[in-house]
């Protein structure tokens, strides 16, 4: 027969083993995979996702020129979704050019400061609007906002800006 007394230290034993092993796998799997939270706490995507810039290098030095050009009179925001600045008129909307709106954003827009009412739009045009897809996107571009009564320009990428040749061809549309 078998006495229950010599076998309750060997079950409580096993009992701390099992325990060991099932807090040591969460903690395994806990440094694999992360919390599953975001820094801010909130639900995340188990670290998939890395901070980036609003802007490429080129895109933020050509802003700090055109930031210079508008002072403090107008606004300046970049990467601005075309459907933010342009919507259908009321009679009329077809799916295909909703999700053409919604899936693309211009470089930079100048707003009035008191009626943030957009003046203009610029595009630097880097060395991807050579591709015939970009120079598609770009005459698409140009249709939308001329429709719209909105002035759009486009700025040949370069490494360096002529501060004075960027301030006459935005200050010839903004009337400053």
């Amino acid at each position: 027969m078998i006495n229950l007394d010599t076998l309750a230290p060997l079950g409580f034993a096993l009992v701390l083993i099992a325990a060991f092993i099932i807090i040591f796998i969460f903690y395994f799997f806990y440094r694999l995979f992360g919390t599953g939270r975001s820094a801010a706490g909130k639900p995340g995507a188990w670290g998939l996702y890395e901070r980036r810039s609003v802007m490429t290098n080129a895109e933020r030095d050509f802003f700090r020129v055109v930031e210079k050009v508008v002072g403090d009179k107008y606004y300046l925001f970049p990467q601005v979704r075309l459907n933010s600045l342009v919507e259908f008129k009321k009679d009329y909307f077809e799916r295909k050019a909703f999700f053409s709106l919604i899936n693309k954003s211009v470089d930079y827009v100048i707003c009035d400061k008191s009626s943030l009412k957009t003046l203009l739009v610029i595009e630097l045009d880097d060395f991807s609007h050579q591709n015939d897809e970009r120079k598609k996107r770009d005459r698409y571009l140009d249709e939308v906002f001329g429709s719209a009564g909105v002035s759009i320009i486009h700025v040949v990428c370069r490494r360096t800006y002529d501060f004075r040749e960027i301030e006459k061809q935005i200050t010839s549309f903004l009337g400053k």
